[in-house]
């Protein structure tokens, strides 16, 4: 036996965090075992007869392996898992407008409209996508601006979608990321219908700082989005997304806004999910308040998670973003500064004009700074629109964090954070 390479030791609150890499297994220890725990680690096969139960854990989790074990061929497993061989997604921007103007946001909400032709053309790219025997499964993934302005096509397509994946015995999942502004009762029982089975809905604080930052003239923005979820978590799951800044950060006061507009027989329909808004900077007391609202929230019956690495969906084996221009390309925010690929009337795309060189990325290939990287995989490498950037700017793809020690330290924190917040009891 002998200690995984892919193990990491993270100082937090009085102890270590102990979290590895391979399976995302997580435990924390008091400072006064730390030392113990990591010798029966590091020496398994020393301490195995006195220790066996406690080694045998270590095993199971992976903390632990059999000397003969190529760790390195487990990574490229785990990452030819996560992308989804097996899995057509396709994320649709019906519109780059939006009824709402946030400040941070990414989108220039240029007044443009997927057509009638156009979603006629998808659904023959999707067609064409499932009919693979290799594929099992179509995912819907509604983006914008505000998707839906476009409701009427939402719904529709979706239920065309459904109907096609069904008569193909395909299984079907539909997102849609919206404001939750534009929902009522009846749209979300139609959308239900139609097929949609998840929402990722997102606050900018409590209600006051929320208001401040989704304008929505004379309409209270809060009050309508809060109780929308709160209707379509009674059988549809959310991912509650909430953008923290420094100044945003007043976690009594954005838990008892949520608390006292979701009922509690609905909480474990809805992911409190928290990011960092990326332009900001943070500070450790900034990341305690962080801590305290996931813990209130996974108390109060709601799973609360914080932003982590992973694979990029950008990533998956089979997936294409379609613009509101009907331009075919893989991330939503790139089509600003890239040329896409073209989709024609019978469902093909023509790539060969595109700008393609960063998708072409494997972080696994033997040799390369990914691959040599401890943290490869909860890390993955930078996403494509970093590895475009980097390309436009440098010619090659690199490490992207600049303090990689700090990086990767808050990383295995949230990890474990966020799953000890997700797991109710």
């Amino acid at each position: 036996m002998k200690p995984s390479s892919y193990n990491y030791y993270q100082p937090y609150e009085g102890g270590v965090i102990f979290l590895n890499g391979l399976t995302e297994a997580s435990f924390w220890v008091e400072n006064s075992k730390v030392d113990t725990y990591k010798t029966l680690i590091e020496y398994p096969a020393d301490n195995y007869d006195n220790f066996s139960a406690f080694i045998d854990r270590m095993k199971r989790l992976g903390f632990v392996v059999d000397k003969d074990v190529d760790e390195f061929s487990l990574v490229s497993m785990k990452y030819e898992a996560l992308k989804r061989k097996h899995e057509y997604r396709i994320m649709i921007l019906p519109t780059y407008a939006c009824n709402l103007r946030c400040w941070y946001c990414v989108q220039e909400h240029k007044d443009e409209w997927l057509q009638p032709a156009h979603f006629e053309a998808i659904g023959k790219l999707i067609r064409r996508n499932i009919e693979s025997e290799e594929i099992k499964s179509l995912s819907i993934s509604w983006f914008g601006g505000e998707p839906l302005l476009a409701y009427d096509h939402v719904r529709e397509f979706t239920a065309e979608m459904k109907r096609l994946a069904e008569s193909m015995s395909k299984q079907f999942r539909c997102d849609i990321t919206t404001n939750g502004t534009l929902l009522t009762s009846e749209r979300i029982r139609a959308l239900r219908e139609a097929g949609v089975t998840s929402y990722q809905i997102t606050i900018d604080g409590c209600k006051e700082d929320h208001d401040k930052v989704k304008q929505l003239g004379q309409l209270l923005a809060y009050e309508r989005t809060m109780g929308n979820i709160a209707e379509l978590a009674k059988d549809t799951y959310c991912i509650l997304r909430h953008n923290y800044s420094p100044s945003s950060l007043r976690p009594k006061e954005i838990l008892d806004d949520v608390l006292a507009r979701i009922p509690q027989e609905v909480r474990r329909n809805i992911q409190f999910n928290l990011q960092p808004v990326w332009q900001e900077n943070f500070t450790e007391a900034d990341f305690k308040k962080v801590v305290g609202m996931m813990q209130r929230a996974s108390d109060s019956g709601m799973p609360a998670t914080h932003k982590t690495g992973g694979l990029c969906y950008v990533d998956f084996a089979h997936y294409d973003c379609v613009y509101p221009s009907g331009e075919v390309g893989k991330c939503e925010n790139d089509v600003t500064k890239m040329r896409n690929g073209k989709l024609f009337l019978d469902g093909n795309v023509d790539m060969s004009y595109a700008d393609t060189q960063h998708y072409i990325f494997n972080p696994t290939e033997k040799n390369s700074e990914c691959s040599d990287c401890t943290f490869l995989p909860i890390c993955w490498g930078p996403c494509s629109r970093k590895r475009y950037l980097q390309l436009q700017q440098y010619g090659e793809i690199s490490c992207e964090f600049l303090d990689k020690k700090r990086s990767m330290a808050e990383l295995v924190r949230n990890i474990y954070l966020s799953h000890i917040n997700s797991s109710l009891t």
